[in-house]
């Protein structure tokens, strides 16, 4: 074989190689009449109960129970639970502790107890002059 002919089979054989796989099988309709089911069909069949249930309930005057929404209790409401307002008196409580005074000599910020340190005083009169 010549070069170029080789060359040519060489074609040939990878076009032949690349189209090999596909070629799909045709899936023709089964004739009996029995139809294919696909992957939705369950979740279909599914929410249609759903759906029945919900009717049913319905027709029956069935209402949800309301809760409540702090403590998951179904005995009361929101407005009535005592949890709650043991919560916001709590809840006072931290926020009276927030307003107290923090000396603290680390922090970040201006510390309103150095205002009386002596090392920190800018007057003239406490400045002794050697």
């Amino acid at each position: 074989m010549t070069p170029p002919q080789v060359i040519e089979l060489l074609k040939y054989m990878a076009f032949k190689g690349y189209n090999w796989g596909l070629k799909r099988s045709i899936k023709r309709s089964n004739d009996r009449g029995v139809r294919s089911v696909g992957a939705s069909a369950p979740l279909e069949a599914k929410l249609d109960k759903l759906i029945e249930i919900i009717l049913e309930d319905k027709k029956q005057g069935k209402r949800a129970v309301m809760s409540c929404d702090w403590c998951s209790s179904t005995s009361h409401e929101m407005a009535e639970c005592q949890a709650m307002k043991e919560a916001k008196t709590l809840e006072e409580k931290v926020n009276f502790v927030a307003n107290a005074r923090a000396n603290n000599p680390y922090s970040n910020t201006y510390n309103p107890g150095w205002m009386n340190h002596p090392n920190f005083a800018w007057s003239l009169s406490r400045m002794k002059l050697h």
